[in-house]
């Protein structure tokens, strides 16, 4: 078996078990399942790409289960082995780790999730009253103004403290603070902090190809894509590869997958930190329909001759969908950004 897939037993986590019966996701844990990473056949597959893929399926199964008339957005929290009766998140797994360092074929392994279906979202809304919130602050650690450190990935980031208990899209946070303010060319670094591997692996692109890359969201908070034309592969990053934030130091990485030089406009370039679809595409599948947040692997398009097709980004395969089917999705896109 290549290292690049992997055959598995998902277990799932106690209130994630139960979350997914109230949702109905018929996910046996009976069932040996193949995980593979087609975006990178050459490199092992990672524990955070194993988590993509069972997101994925998660939401391709809710999608399925419902017609097409509710969808769920998944996130893995943390992926364990069953080598303890007592999971528990500190045994998490690293996300960069390789797979087959932990798992081989017909192991079992543990995850915990988090799951939101839109119909749900939709029904939950703000139900704290003043004195609800009043007595939750009552209850944290830090207060307004106070100055603390924020837990982001890798880093450590210095910030302060301008909400308690805030309020946003029907969930509650105990924070909102505000970071110290980085140039961009540190952020590029600790963006590609979370990626760094022990080798490099194989790039979807070659050097001079036209390819998409997503920078800056628009003013109206959808995501924003720019044609370009990569420059060279694994470039060198600028600067110190050091940082040293409030007395926590570590090391970035010295280099990314692409600098692409982008076409319109002025002279520019930009650095991409991870070869994802996320960031970057084949020129000409940049999204049709823009969303808020991370970009959609799955998307409804209008091919030249006026036919619907269904993209994969992850893969770039693709398949013909149904006037119906595709109106129906493409709706639901358009009045997610109402």
């Amino acid at each position: 078996m290549p290292k690049d897939s992997i055959k598995v037993y998902i277990k799932w986590a106690k209130e994630t078990a139960e979350l997914f019966q109230d949702l109905e996701i018929n996910w046996s844990e009976k069932e040996l399942v193949k995980i593979q990473c087609p975006e990178s056949p050459d490199a092992p597959i990672t524990i955070d790409d194993m988590s993509t893929w069972i997101e994925s399926r998660v939401e391709s199964m809710y999608e399925t289960a419902t017609q097409g008339m509710d969808k769920i957005m998944v996130q893995v929290q943390w992926i364990a082995t069953a080598s303890s009766p007592e999971i528990e998140i500190q045994l998490a797994l690293n996300w960069n780790d390789a797979v087959h360092e932990h798992f081989k074929d017909e192991d079992l392994v543990v995850v915990e999730c988090q799951a939101m279906s839109e119909s749900g979202e939709e029904e939950t809304g703000p139900n704290y009253t003043k004195q609800n919130l009043k007595d939750i602050r009552k209850t944290l650690r830090f207060s307004l103004s106070d100055r603390v450190i924020c837990n982001c990935g890798p880093l450590w980031l210095p910030g302060s403290v301008v909400g308690t208990a805030v309020e946003s899209d029907g969930e509650l946070f105990p924070y909102l603070v505000k970071t110290v303010c980085f140039e961009l060319l540190f952020l590029v670094k600790s963006a590609a902090l979370g990626r760094m591997t022990s080798s490099r692996p194989k790039l979807r692109f070659a050097e001079g190809e036209r390819v998409a890359v997503r920078v800056r969201n628009s003013n109206d908070g959808l995501e924003c894509w720019c044609s370009g034309r990569v420059a060279a592969l694994w470039p060198q990053l600028p600067g110190e590869s050091k940082w040293d934030i409030d007395g926590i130091t570590g090391e970035f990485p010295k280099e990314v997958p692409y600098r692409v030089d982008l076409l319109a406009g002025p002279a520019n370039w930009i650095f991409v930190h991870w070869d994802n679809h996320t960031l970057i595409r084949r020129e000409g599948l940049q999204p049709q329909t823009r969303v808020k947040g991370i970009s959609k692997r799955l998307e409804i398009r209008r091919r030249d001759d006026g036919t619907m097709e269904q993209v994969d980004h992850l893969t770039e395969h693709r398949k013909p969908v149904s006037k119906i089917n595709a109106d129906m999705d493409m709706s639901d896109s358009d009045s997610d950004q109402d």
